[in-house]
């Protein structure tokens, strides 16, 4: 019954899509950069509130094999474990595709840093493509609703 639920939802999203103007379009397409931006900022500063102000208070994230974690606390749990240990340097998460459906939005694109540990170690290189979506929130706003993403080949 979910999942039904969960499809007629997706068809109410793509005809709803069809409605905003182009305009309006490019104004949230900003914002979704923009919002990305921040993102990568807030990584690599280091800076975990900022992360976390990013995100609905139900987010939900999928990292490559853990489980899926739920709710503002669980991500800031999971975000401060790698902020403790790394150095982000590097960071980039350039867009490759975004879509609108009204209040809700798709984001993809490849997020890449350099991760120098705090206590010793060689850097680690990260290349990931990911995908967000995100909910606008009622001051127009977006925040990212849910969060998957898995590794790249290193040849890429």
């Amino acid at each position: 019954m979910k999942n039904l639920i969960v499809f007629f939802l997706f068809i109410i999203m793509m005809v709803l899509s069809g409605c905003a103007k182009k305009g309006d379009i490019q104004i949230d397409v900003d914002a979704i950069n923009g919002l990305a931006n921040e993102y990568t900022r807030a990584i690599g500063t280091g800076d975990l509130e900022a992360v976390v102000s990013l995100m609905t208070d139900d987010v939900v994230m999928m990292p490559p094999d853990e489980p899926t974690r739920t709710g503002k606390e669980a991500i800031r749990s999971w975000y401060k474990s790698g902020l403790d240990r790394f150095h982000y340097k590097n960071v980039t998460y350039p867009t490759d595709e975004i879509k609108v459906f009204g209040d809700w939005a798709l984001k993809r694109g490849n997020f890449k840093a350099t991760l120098n540990s705090k206590k010793n170690g060689d850097p680690i290189h990260i290349n990931i493509k990911a995908i967000h979506i995100l909910k606008r929130q009622t001051d127009g706003s977006w925040k990212i609703s849910h969060a998957i993403w898995n590794n790249n080949p290193p040849s890429q």
